[in-house]
């Protein structure tokens, strides 16, 4: 990507927040998260640690997302830039 081409459009975001091994893995934690919740309807007081433990997939694959796009929009902010002269 060259300049604010990952900033100003929405097709290169997706296309680097939601690569093949990110939705695979967004799959994943949702699918996860739904056994499990179905888990915790059928057994309502025997499972209380399975609502937290559901929810955790999804919230690491949002913090990597974070993560990345943040890290993306730093690399092309030119106010951001480190000098090599160090």
């Amino acid at each position: 990507m060259n300049g604010d081409e990952y900033r100003k459009s929405l097709k290169a975001r997706l296309r680097v927040l939601l690569s093949p091994w990110r939705a695979f893995l967004l799959a994943g934690s949702v699918a996860w998260f739904l056994a499990l919740t179905a888990a915790c309807v059928d057994h309502p007081g025997a499972s209380s640690w399975l609502g937290p433990l559901s929810a955790s997939p999804l919230v690491l694959w949002s913090t990597a997302t974070i993560v990345t796009d943040w890290s993306h929009r730093r690399r092309e902010n030119p106010f951001c830039k480190q000098s090599d002269e160090r």
